[in-house]
């Protein structure tokens, strides 16, 4: 099994490498349906996406995975996104989109003091997800 996955691997690396340089997006939701859902959107979109189930996770992967982009959800255990984000924030300037469900000002203030650089809600649609994805990848 570690075999078959090490040559996956491989080969997921190699075709990564012959199309250019692919977008990297981290990803930070607690829910996992949800996480699993975004990464298989995204990845079907092209992007190369790491998700991680926390902000403590997701501000742990950011040095070694050096994301294009980073969409963390507001509340989340252990580390909320607008923490993550400033943590974030001390050492990349890497566009991070929020995710959130809540309609509180304090928290959504509190994310754009910490260095959002959007915010989608997570009842937005595909579309809208993917235009402001792809709108920070290429600006």
């Amino acid at each position: 099994m570690a075999e078959e996955s090490e040559i996956t691997s491989e080969i997921l690396d190699d075709t990564i490498a012959a199309a250019g340089p692919v977008p990297k997006i981290l990803v930070a939701e607690d829910i996992p349906d949800l996480r699993d859902a975004i990464v298989m959107v995204l990845g079907e979109q092209g992007y190369l996406v790491q998700a991680a189930s926390d902000g403590l996770e997701a501000t742990a992967l950011v040095p070694a995975f050096d994301p294009d982009l980073v969409i963390l959800d507001m509340r989340m255990p252990r580390m909320s996104g607008a923490d993550a984000c400033a943590a974030i924030r001390k050492t990349s300037n890497v566009p991070i989109i929020m995710f959130t469900s809540t309609n509180d000002a304090a928290e959504v203030s509190e994310a754009i003091v910490n260095g959002a650089t959007d915010f989608v809600f997570k009842t937005t649609g595909v579309t809208e997800w993917s235009r402001l994805t792809w709108t920070h990848l290429t600006c």
